[in-house]
């Protein structure tokens, strides 16, 4: 959509094409939206794995030392 299109709706009072272009903006907002809530979800399990992973790693480099 161009500036020039835009201000053509608004100049002739094309209130229908506004709204609809408004509403188009709104629904592309939500759908992106929920795409990085999605993507924050994701780092959060795989920063999680991530931790648990190098625990395992650790602890086989430095197994318990005996005393008694």
């Amino acid at each position: 959509m161009t500036a020039d299109k835009i201000a053509e709706w608004k100049a002739q009072w094309q209130v229908k094409k506004l709204n609809d272009r408004a509403d188009d903006a709104e629904s592309y907002a939500v759908a992106t939206m929920q795409v990085a809530a999605a993507a924050v979800d994701e780092a959060e399990t795989a920063a999680i794995e991530a931790v648990i992973a190098r625990i395992d790693a650790d602890a086989v480099q430095s197994p318990p030392s005996k005393t008694g």
